[in-house]
């Protein structure tokens, strides 16, 4: 079960990070400005967009938040 948990965590991430690549190029920001709106370090969000880390919650709103868009990755209306 933990096994099936952790797969769909993997998945999740996946797709969250796919989609946030697809955001930056759309709205055409680099990963260090990325880093200035967010207060998260560059390294930290290379190392999630190269799914070397995981992204927490706190990591995903502020995220969401500095690209205005939702959790589930669309943009805010």
């Amino acid at each position: 079960m933990a096994k099936l948990k952790n797969d769909a965590i993997e998945v999740l991430c996946e797709q969250f990070i796919n989609r946030l690549k697809e955001i930056k190029e759309e709205k055409n920001i680099t990963t260090a400005q990325l880093s200035i709106l967010t207060h998260i370090p560059q390294p930290n969000i290379t190392h999630m967009e190269t799914m070397k880390a995981k992204p927490n919650l706190r990591t995903l709103v502020k995220i969401c938040h500095a690209l205005d868009i939702h959790l589930d990755l669309k943009e805010r209306k």
